[in-house]
């Protein structure tokens, strides 16, 4: 029967000498233990390889570690950017269907409804503003509103001109806006 045991050999110099011990028995003839053999190899290199490869397991496992936390992380951040993304797609779908009720009423009104910039310059008409002046809503929006109002700005009561020329008395009523992000006069 063969023993196979590690132990630490000490050199005369007292460098410590990891080696691998293996023992077998010497018997006679009849069976009788006379001796042992006895085997030691030099196992520094081999101890060496394990402790780099318990480090590197170490580092391995410290690695997937920091990994599985930067997984986590940015599956939180996708999960916060879907969110985000679903939020904006409700307030488009509100925003959009806002638009819609204030289109829906501002062509739907019986009153003429102008927008135009501080320099006069027409935005937006509704239906019946171009009925009244008689020009398509994409002519009329070439055009400025004194070319229609040429009266003072603050007059409540004032003539509209039509496309041929013929004044029409208007009580205009003006109101300060905001139009897509800038001022505007309605």
């Amino acid at each position: 029967v063969s023993v196979d045991v590690g132990a630490l050999l000490v050199a005369r110099t007292g460098r410590e000498v990891p080696v691998s011990c293996r023992a077998a028995p010497i018997l006679d003839n009849d069976g009788w233990l006379i001796g042992a053999v006895l085997v030691m190899d030099d196992v520094s290199g081999l101890r060496a390889v394990q402790k780099q490869r318990e480090r590197l397991i170490r580092e391995l496992s410290e690695a997937n570690a920091r990994l599985e936390q930067e997984v986590a992380r940015r599956e939180e951040g996708r999960r916060a950017a879907l969110s985000l993304m679903q939020d904006a797609q409700m307030a488009q779908a509100a925003l959009r269907e806002s638009e819609e009720r204030l289109r829906t009423l501002f062509e739907g009104l019986d009153d003429a409804l102008f927008v135009h910039d501080p320099d006069g310059r027409l935005l937006d008409c509704n239906p019946v503003a171009a009925d009244i002046v008689g020009l398509p809503r994409d002519e009329l929006l070439k055009r400025n509103i004194a070319d229609f109002l040429p009266q003072a700005k603050d007059a409540s009561v004032q003539c509209l001109q039509t496309k041929e020329g013929r004044p029409m008395p208007v009580d205009v009523h003006r109101s300060t806006i905001t139009y897509y992000g800038k001022p505007a006069f309605l």
